[in-house]
Order: C-alpha cells, then structure tokens, then sequence
C-alpha cells in the first residue's frame, strides 16, 4: 500500500470516529473536513494541552526545520488569541509520518 492510499485510509478512519464521538467538523472552501484544536488531540490520542505545546513549540522554530506537529489552520483571532483547526487529512498525514513511532499496534499493514 502506498502512502496517499495509507493516509486516504487514515483520513476515513479519523472521519468515522469523529461521527461515532460527536465531533463537531467544520468544511473549508477546498471541502476539506477540520476540526477544532482540541477535537484534533482527541482523534490522534494526544492531550488538549500536548497538542498547543508541539504547536507552539513549531512557530518557535527557524524555517526549514521539521516540525512536531500536524499542520494547523488558524481560523481567526479572539480577543487575546487566535484559534486554530486541523484538516483531517493533515492529521492523516501525522500519522502516517509517526506511525511506526507512535502507533505501530494499531496501523499494522495487512
């Protein structure tokens, strides 16, 4: 299996247990699916807070590096800070990347 049909599974997995939990899904104008920040740790078995941390952690970091982090949307700013929402298909992607590292029992190629 390569890696688009790999993280085109993982997308579909992400969305199907974000509709048994009841996690609220917004659509982008590209019809990508995203979620809110703390849905994304959810989906991908980390903490709220272990998620803003990585994410915080990256805008630290000089360009060009590797980031931790799935790749983030901000999706407006409130009064002292900006929202952020995850594309199910980035976190697809995180997965995939850390898949050996993080989940190996549960990605198991067949």
């Amino acid at each position: 299996m390569n890696s688009e049909d790999r993280i085109e599974r993982i997308a579909i997995e992400l969305l199907t247990i974000a509709d048994r939990e009841e996690i609220e899904r917004v659509f982008d104008t590209s019809g990508d699916v995203r979620v809110s920040e703390k849905d994304a740790a959810r989906l991908i078995g980390l903490s709220h807070g272990g998620l803003k941390h990585m994410r915080q952690e990256d805008e630290e970091r000089p360009l060009g590096e590797d980031c931790r982090a799935p790749e983030c949307v901000p999706t407006g700013k409130g009064l002292r800070r900006c929202r952020y929402s995850y594309r199910l298909t980035a976190l697809a992607q995180w997965i995939d990347d850390n898949r050996p590292r993080l989940y190996a029992h549960l990605w198991q190629e067949k």
